[in-house]
């Protein structure tokens, strides 16, 4: 894997800063590296089947182009492949994928690396369904996703970024929250079975994804999913 001569060491143009976070009720990603970062994801298994997550992924390959040569820029980079590994905390392999990705980074400006996002699943099916039939109520399970990204510079060069670790942290029913205005008083426990009449869920903001990182309202899912119903 080369870039040519007298070109950085491929994995330090091209490297993951972190994963994004995203806000309701815009939900947007924005590849500014001065943005909300998750330290950790939570997957809430009873409601979502995978993590995905949309990563911010720099650029230090310096310009090359030049109005005055009519030169065009070379070293835009192009992403198109995505390798994940994830583990638990033992080493113990869940699941090795390589995903197709769709992203683009600009080029450096001067010392600031130019940004782009690329958006995939860090914790994929295959690791959850391996997990999911331990995971009890209460119990949670901490994964390790270790991530490359693979791209090509509009120069024809392949670039592959650093190897970027981030925790998810995997439970079964954990982001599912019970107002108590939700509460049937005529059934026995905690539920979400009362009445909708009179109450407006207009105030309760969407989580930009059903089952990741942010708590859901049970009033959003119950009927559909049994975890929305009792806690």
């Amino acid at each position: 894997m080369t870039i040519g001569p007298g070109c950085a060491d491929p994995e330090s143009s091209l490297f993951i800063r972190q994963v994004v976070f995203t806000q309701p009720p815009d939900c947007a990603a924005r590849a500014e590296p001065d943005g909300l970062s998750l330290l950790e994801g939570s997957l809430d298994v009873a409601l979502r089947g995978e993590y995905r997550g949309t990563i911010l992924i720099g650029n230090q390959l310096v310009p090359r182009g030049s109005q005055d040569l009519v030169r065009a820029e070379s070293n835009r980079v192009a992403l198109h492949t995505a390798s994940v590994l994830v583990q638990d905390v033992s080493g113990n392999t869940l699941s090795d994928f390589e995903v197709p990705i769709t992203g683009f980074v600009d080029q450096s400006a001067g010392a600031e690396p130019g940004f782009g996002l690329a958006t995939l699943p860090l914790v994929d099916s295959g690791a959850v369904n391996r997990i999911r039939a331990n995971l009890t109520k209460g119990v949670t399970r901490r994964l390790i996703s270790t991530v490359k990204v693979r791209g090509r510079t509009l120069g024809g060069s392949e670039l592959e970024s650093n190897s970027f670790q981030f925790v998810v942290q995997a439970c079964n029913g954990c982001l599912v929250q019970f107002p108590s205005d939700a509460d049937d008083p005529a059934q026995d426990g905690v539920d979400c079975l009362a009445s909708s009449d009179g109450n407006s869920l207009g105030s309760v903001d969407l989580p930009c994804v059903f089952g990741q990182d942010q708590p859901l309202d049970c009033r959003l899912c119950r009927g559909t999913n049994a975890a929305c119903d009792r806690p």
